[in-house]
């Protein structure tokens, strides 16, 4: 399953209707801080690939808070990508569908 996939499915398997609004404050909230990590801009549209990466670490991170709020195990794929963050890369694609559990499993920029 794609990284964008999985990371809705997680998305909509944990965050209830009444916690909708707090999940969109928290990615706000990280993009807020992030975008100027970034050649980030205002103006571009969703495929500008600083945009992307912003929002996609602040979906990465969301998820990680909600896995460790609800004392659920973060999933070894979130795992995976908060490692490239940390390390100031962009896990952006996989090289297999097959897996996404190790981090030796993304291209990353």
């Amino acid at each position: 399953m794609e990284i964008s996939l999985r990371m809705q499915y997680l998305h909509d398997s944990l965050i209830s209707d009444d916690e909708e609004v707090a999940w969109m404050q928290a990615l706000e909230s990280v993009v807020e801080h992030a975008r100027y990590l970034v050649p980030y801009k205002d103006d571009e549209d969703a495929y500008y690939a600083p945009n992307i990466a912003v929002w996609e670490l602040a979906w990465v991170l969301a998820l990680e808070e909600v896995h460790i709020s609800k004392a659920i195990p973060i999933p070894n794929f979130l795992k995976a990508q908060i490692h490239w963050y940390e390390r100031g890369h962009w896990p952006c694609e996989l090289i297999s569908l097959e897996s996404d559990e190790c981090p030796e499993d993304y291209v990353v920029y």
